[in-house]
């Protein structure tokens, strides 16, 4: 059965549909015999309101959305978990968009968004976004859109990042005061601006070290398992590495893969550290050290932004950097 509208209770009742629309809004130019009869007929035939159509006419939806590049076991739960306590605390509900990590499917989730009217948008774009037109119709519209995480240079919204130049250099200097004079590098997608900015601090830090960069210790992959192909080719250089430095818990992962698969003690044969958001390095042993990168402070400092943008509490783009400290284990 199909679901009733306000058309097939008119029809029934021998009435205007916006009689009825008045009567089940309880309209005083409703007379209370009608508003009776419509209700009544409404509640028997399971009539629902359409409450797309309401909250595009009110441009009130309560709902928040999360454009993600990409569902993983990584940082992004926390990230997750964190804007959900926000928003719901404040009256809202998420909900949450893949891209994939294209922008076809970045420039679609950002049509549902304003199919649903959503009052606000969080977005962590995707490797192939290297402009932000496509986000123009939600701003043309009014609606809030904060960045994080993978932002663009030439952002003019609300932002939440972290130094992704100074963590690097900081993992590594800490690398280098432990001895360690031939680094491993293992970074993501070179396309997205937060892997270039990590690379380049890669590379300040080796030189501001009087440590020669050489291409052959650096590598670039998009997963745990390429991370571990990439980790076992760098060491196979001549002459071999002692460290490693990991830009993410995937790449982490895959550089112990590769360290486990090439029987080396951790930290006595090779060292290694990443940038993680503290899960992933609980799991070894020893445990990782890492420069700690807190995906829940990212989350709720992302919607507490947001949501004071929606209050018209925040009037200017705000570009909010979040601190990271050195959590030393026992990998270096």
């Amino acid at each position: 059965m199909n679901r009733p509208t306000i058309t097939d209770i008119a029809r029934l009742l021998q009435l205007n549909p916006s009689t009825i629309s008045r009567a089940l809004n309880n309209h005083p130019d409703v007379s209370p015999e009608t508003r009776t009869r419509v209700q009544e007929l409404a509640q028997e035939l399971g009539y629902a309101p359409n409450q797309l159509a309401v909250n595009l006419r009110k441009r009130h939806s309560g709902l928040i959305a999360l454009l993600v590049s990409e569902m993983n076991m990584f940082f992004n739960p926390s990230v997750f978990r964190a804007i959900e306590q926000e928003v719901y605390a404040n009256g809202y509900h998420l909900i949450i968009l893949q891209s994939n990590n294209t922008l076809n499917r970045e420039k679609q989730n950002v049509q549902i968004c304003r199919q649903l009217a959503v009052e606000g948008v969080l977005v962590s774009l995707a490797s192939e976004a290297q402009e932000l037109s496509h986000f123009a119709p939600l701003l043309d519209q009014k609606v809030p859109v904060v960045f994080f995480d993978r932002i663009l240079p030439q952002n003019h919204s609300c932002s939440v990042t972290i130094d992704d130049v100074e963590i690097t250099r900081l993992a590594v200097q800490h690398l280098a005061d432990k001895g360690h004079r031939r680094i491993g590098g293992l970074f993501g997608d070179p396309n997205l601006t937060i892997t270039r900015e990590r690379f380049r601090g890669f590379k300040q830090v080796l030189q501001e070290l009087d440590i020669p960069f050489e291409e052959k210790y650096a590598a670039f992959a998009e997963d745990s398992e390429q991370g571990s192909q990439q980790a076992l080719k760098i060491m196979a250089q001549q002459p071999a590495i002692t460290a490693f430095f990991a830009m993410s818990d995937e790449l982490m992962v895959g550089a112990v893969q590769a360290i486990e698969q090439k029987r080396l003690r951790i930290p006595e044969e090779i060292a290694i550290i990443g940038i993680s958001d503290g899960f992933a390095p609980e799991f070894y042993n020893p445990k990782i050290t890492h420069i700690r990168h807190s995906g829940y402070e990212v989350g709720a400092e992302a919607a507490r932004l947001l949501l004071g943008v929606i209050r018209e509490e925040i009037k200017d783009p705000l570009h909010v950097q979040l601190a990271c400290r050195l959590v030393e284990l026992g990998s270096v």
